[in-house]
């Protein structure tokens, strides 16, 4: 979990030494969402029967027509998933990377916002065990990395 915190970080503080930060990458929000749920699902194998029962209740959320953090929230709420602590925490670190995303457009381009939720949602897709690692398609991102 320490690993996942420290992802969250860096991501955040991603830019903090210009002026003009910009929006933030759509490769980095997916690949920090990838990562950090391979490490904590690696550390952590109880919490993988929930987050492959959260995945697609994201997906649908990316899929829908007012995709958005608050609107994630409230479709893994009303899932009851939330069962499991860790895999709440894991879960509520790509929602708070998807927020560091979204804030980063000034949280009013909804087609931004949208293919950010998507972004989290192939993320997660890719962070489950017996995904296609996310390193082997994005070398640019991940290199040098530890095979």
């Amino acid at each position: 979990m320490k690993i996942l915190a420290s992802i969250l970080a860096l991501v955040a503080l991603c830019g903090c030494g210009t002026t003009n930060t910009g929006q933030m990458s759509h490769a980095l929000l997916q690949a920090s969402v990838t990562l950090g749920e391979q490490y904590a699902l690696q550390q952590h194998p109880e919490a993988i029967p929930y987050i492959k029962a959260a995945t697609p209740v994201v997906c649908a959320v990316a899929h829908g027509t007012n995709a958005n953090p608050a609107a994630v929230v409230d479709a893994l709420y009303v899932s009851g998933l939330g069962t499991n602590d860790t895999a709440k925490l894991i879960i509520n670190g790509s929602i708070a990377l998807l927020n560091i995303a979204v804030a980063s457009v000034g949280g009013t381009n909804q087609p931004e916002i949208s293919a950010y939720v998507t972004d989290v949602c192939v993320g997660m897709q890719n962070g489950l065990p017996g995904a296609p690692m996310m390193a082997k398609h994005a070398n640019a991102l991940t290199s040098p990395h530890l095979k």
